[in-house]
């Protein structure tokens, strides 16, 4: 699904720089080899130095580049402009506000914007939005990807009704079994799916609603939990 969304080539280049143990890094390490596109391996912590790692898109020709909102815009302050090798920006694991789309966007005008959204517990991306309308005041996280489900529930697990806000529950292939030696937590987050017969659905925490258009839209969390540079955070 990934390649497809973003026409993964051959020609293709993508940067692994996250650390393996972070879910984003399959995207990175994956993605394009199964295409026979290049994988540019950078040395451990360079995400932490902007400088170098605009160094490393130009140096290599980079044409796909995945980070969170707080490093793009680390890398808008670096110079990263010009680079007319990048075509495909991979925009995730925060809230991606318009704002930081268009500075973007005027920095590299050839690439394309993506802002994806999902969870380690639903194997990475659940939901993703090509940005094309820059003159928009929010930003959806999109539809569903291939093979997956999602649901905008009352606290009475009943679906809302479109423009209203709820908690965003996923279904489908990418649905995590649960977490390891915490069943009391599996138990609460990993729930049977009622709208699908035997399948199941992680429950976000996330607040969300349906568009008219039939896009997402992300408003936050529905608890005290936070995201810095992409890492979740309980601030209990």
């Amino acid at each position: 699904w990934f390649n497809q969304c973003i026409d993964m080539a051959p020609s293709d280049s993508m940067l692994f720089k996250t650390a393996p143990t972070f879910d984003a890094s399959l995207v990175e390490m994956f993605a394009p080899l199964l295409t026979g596109a290049r994988v540019i391996v950078a040395q451990h912590e360079s995400e932490l130095d902007p400088a170098h790692l605009v160094r490393i898109v130009r140096d290599n020709a980079l044409s796909v580049l995945q980070a969170v909102p707080s490093a793009f815009r680390s890398l808008l302050a670096s110079g990263i402009s010009p680079c007319p090798s990048l075509r495909y920006l991979v925009i995730g694991g925060e809230a991606l506000d318009m704002e930081l789309a268009r500075s973007l966007k005027r920095a590299l005008p050839q690439v394309r914007l993506g802002n994806f959204y999902g969870s380690t517990e639903v194997t990475i991306d659940a939901t993703q939005h090509e940005i094309t309308n820059l003159d928009a005041t929010t930003m959806p996280i999109g539809r569903p990807i291939a093979n997956t489900r999602c649901y905008v529930l009352d606290p009475d697990g009943q679906p809302q009704p479109v423009g209203v806000w709820g908690e965003l529950h996923v279904s489908g292939l990418g649905v995590a079994r649960g977490y390891r030696n915490r069943p009391e937590l599996t138990a609460a987050s990993f729930l049977p799916d009622p709208f699908q017969a035997g399948q199941r659905m992680y429950r976000t925490g996330d607040r969300a609603r349906w568009r008219i258009d039939g896009t997402l839209e992300f408003s936050g969390r529905r608890d005290g939990q936070v995201k810095i540079h992409g890492l979740r955070i309980e601030l209990g």
